[in-house]
């Protein structure tokens, strides 16, 4: 269902310190390739993360991506991390309480 999806991001950190940073370097470089972004659309529908990854995904999958336009697009909405993150006991106890009953 596209109407009101939710938009998200993930990010790919390198912790401070390890003793592995040049193998990181190039998992990092792998990982957000076009390439390898377009591949990652065959397997799961999001949207690649780097924007020339699109020309060479699937054109039967580019229709069913988040990022293919109306109606996927239009009534989409970003998670609000400030907003969970400040609210989210109070909310969780709310829910809580509510699926109890």
């Amino acid at each position: 269902m596209w109407d009101s999806a939710q938009l998200g991001w993930d990010y790919w950190m390198i912790p401070k310190g390890t003793p592995r940073l040049d193998t990181a370097y190039k998992f990092l470089a792998f990982a957000s390739s076009p390439e390898a972004q377009a591949q990652l659309t065959n397997y799961i529908p999001y949207a690649p993360g780097n924007a020339d990854a699109i020309a060479l995904v699937d054109p039967e999958i580019l229709p069913h991506l988040p990022i293919a336009g109306d109606p996927q697009v239009t009534n989409a909405f970003a998670y609000d991390t400030a907003f969970w993150s400040e609210n989210v006991e109070q909310l969780t106890q709310r829910w809580t309480a509510w699926i109890s009953q």
